[in-house]
């Protein structure tokens, strides 16, 4: 589906989804199915305003619908609607809309007073490693919300989605207030929501994460679903009930915190528990370096290119066969087509060396200087130039078990 709105790339920035109005008002349905009535919708991030449509046709109870949306085009298009719709005369309830951004705003005292609260929406889809890439404004504060040590802190374990922050804050805002909350996000957004709730005292249960077909309603291919829970709850839940937006009642598995172990079916897990321990081996990530265009290199005919169709004739003793994730999604990987430039033998190794022992290979980095300074991670910052990382004496080891990690089923 596509915005009314257009610009590729300002889309990547706000992570512009918007919710088809037929799955808002099918999500709305299935909540009031489920005895939800209430008396303040809250919509966070309300873009076209499909949600705040859906919830004014469903739910009689709303005495209140609060907004908050950061683009000044959203609200002015929403506002548009409502005033040649006449839904503010169709509907008895107060409809506020604020322009503002979700992550510092505060909320009036009319929504402390409800008597129920529906916390509903469709935060951005986009991850902060992307936003910092497009050098965006639209970045939350910084925290380390997954309590990571060191250097997982540092790299792709800290990567998150925007809606992950967002709905986080909302729970910060409103767990403790008798309500639900309703929101369209990636499965995995959901899955990591849950995981963090151990290092939370968020008063919350009845979790669900009801799959919806996100290809055929956004033209994505993400698996995604509607994460719904219980606020204000008297016994705090840490599992999660996966089901589908059209048969809720069918629950597939149950995923979450068991025997402090957080595990994607418990009830398979309990089954199997006493087999659970810690692994003997140290798992290592593959080479990092964040410049796929002119760090891999694709080989055909005895002819090496790099991303940016330009033959690349560098020394060999600093090219390495390589396997890309999805080289691996399958048992028998094939003969690989790519090799990766390989320009330190450990982290932080100085890089000046190549100058003289690989004078093609410096000068082609030279050439392409510009393109690992744009490199965004904090890894790189303050190490030689040219560095990559996740390197080390594992990586030139001979033989090696490797697995996907993007990936459900697992092949070694």
């Amino acid at each position: 589906m596509k915005s009314i709105f257009s610009g590729f790339n300002h889309n990547r920035e706000w992570g512009d989804f918007q919710t088809p109005p037929g799955l808002a008002l099918r999500a709305c349905q299935y909540l009031a199915a489920t005895g939800v009535a209430p008396t303040v919708v809250i919509e966070p991030t309300f873009g076209e305003g499909n949600f705040v449509i859906a919830a004014l046709k469903t739910f009689p109870t709303i005495k209140l619908i609060y907004g908050v949306e950061t683009q000044e085009k959203y609200v002015r298009h929403l506002e548009r609607t409502i005033r040649e719709s006449k839904l503010d005369r169709a509907y008895s309830a107060e409809i506020q809309l604020h322009h503002d951004n979700i992550f510092t705003h505060r909320f009036s005292e009319m929504v402390a007073q409800t008597e129920s609260i529906l916390v509903l929406g469709n935060p951005p889809w986009v991850t902060n490693a992307e936003l910092g890439a497009l050098s965006s404004r639209n970045l939350p504060k910084k925290r380390n919300l997954k309590l990571l040590n060191g250097i997982d802190a540092l790299t792709g374990k800290s990567n998150f989605d925007i809606s992950e922050s967002i709905i986080l804050r909302l729970l910060d805002l409103f767990s403790s207030y008798r309500g639900t909350l309703a929101m369209l996000c990636k499965t995995a957004i959901a899955r990591n929501i849950v995981q963090i709730f151990r290092e939370k005292n968020y008063r919350v249960a009845s979790l669900r994460a009801l799959k919806i077909d996100a290809p055929s309603e956004f033209g994505a291919a993400v698996d995604a679903c509607l994460f719904v829970m219980e606020l204000g709850a008297a016994n705090a839940e840490r599992i999660c009930r996966v089901a589908s937006l059209e048969n809720p009642a069918n629950v597939m598995r149950v995923y979450g915190w068991s025997q402090d172990k957080f595990v994607s079916d418990v009830n398979r897990y309990l089954k199997n528990c006493e087999l659970d321990g810690e692994s003997p081996l140290v798992w290592r990530q593959g080479i990092k370096h964040d410049g796929a265009s002119v760090m891999e290199l694709n080989v055909e005919n005895e002819e090496t290119r790099n991303g940016l169709g330009d033959v690349v004739q560098v020394e060999e003793e600093n090219l390495y066969w390589l396997f890309k994730s999805s080289d691996l999604r399958t048992f028998n990987a094939g003969p690989p087509t790519k090799k990766i430039i390989v320009t330190q033998t450990r982290i932080g190794q100085s890089t000046a060396h190549l100058k003289t022992t690989a004078p093609k290979l410096w000068r082609y980095l030279q050439k392409h200087a510009e393109q690992f300074e744009k490199r965004k991670s904090s890894i790189y910052r303050s190490k030689p130039r040219f560095s990559i990382f996740g390197i080390g004496d594992y990586s030139f080891t001979l033989y090696k078990v490797a697995i996907s990690g993007f990936y459900k089923e697992p092949n070694f």
